[in-house]
């Protein structure tokens, strides 16, 4: 599909292609973690980070052919919906100000840092803020606001700082624990993200916890612990909390 994006397309296939790209992510989230559960070899960041690079080819294809696209069979899809105004932003408000947090946590530590990577950091922290302040700013877009941050963010990222994600750089895995509060929030509610935070968080927690960023995941992994005791103590049957268990070796 990433080959078939890098050349120009008939205004005819636009459809189809932005149609299937929306298939491919979902299901490649529905794949990727069962893979963790009977595949050592499974790399849970890589994987991840290959789903961004799609989300960012949907975004290219959006941008490309918008009017075509919202003209055409999908303009249902894209042309938001009359649901009522999305009134439970705590989540988003709360993400959004621990990333103001975050940020200047970081910027103190820029002259410690390679200066093109400790701000590609700091940019990367305020357009995530950005991205969750342009969602709130417009609910009726969504009846799910934090399904779509969890969708809009990726189309922002950088090569760089995707190549930082990629080589488990342990300031660019502290971003994503915040990022992975978001998909924890939305794992009991859509199947295909179940499982994302645990084989995820494995990663963060050992490549961060004994450097200086250690303290920064303190937040994300309060948060994450505190809905995967909400979520266990809703559930009835002894299957669907199984379903729902997410560990993590840290006290």
């Amino acid at each position: 599909m990433n080959s078939l994006l890098a050349k120009p397309l008939p205004s005819s296939e636009f459809h189809a292609m932005y149609a299937t790209s929306i298939f491919v992510a979902i299901s490649a989230f529905g794949t990727y973690p069962s893979c963790d559960r009977y595949h050592e070899s499974f790399r849970a960041i890589d994987g991840l980070v290959d789903i961004f690079i799609l989300i960012r080819g949907m975004n290219i294809l959006l941008r490309s052919s918008d009017e075509e696209l919202r003209n055409g069979p999908l303009k249902g899809l894209l042309s938001g919906c009359d649901c009522p105004p999305f009134e439970n932003l705590g989540r988003l408000q709360t993400v959004a100000s621990k990333l103001g947090d975050l940020l200047p946590a970081v910027q103190d530590q820029l002259p410690l840092l390679d200066t093109e990577d400790g701000q590609l950091c700091v940019d990367t922290i305020a357009g995530f803020i950005e991205t969750i302040t342009r969602i709130t700013s417009a609910p009726r877009s969504a009846p799910t606001p934090e399904l779509r941050v969890v969708f809009a963010w990726p189309m922002g990222l950088s090569n760089t700082f995707l190549s930082l994600l990629r080589n488990c750089e342990p300031l660019a895995l502290v971003i994503l624990s915040y990022y992975c509060v978001l998909l924890h929030s939305r794992e009991p509610k859509y199947w295909f993200l179940q499982g994302w935070t645990n084989a995820l968080m494995k990663v963060v927690m050992a490549k961060v916890v004994g450097t200086r960023w250690e303290g920064l995941l303190q937040w994300p992994l309060q948060v994450i612990r505190e809905n995967e005791t909400e979520t266990v103590s809703e559930e009835e049957t002894p299957e669907s909390r199984a379903a729902q268990e997410v560990t993590y070796p840290i006290s």
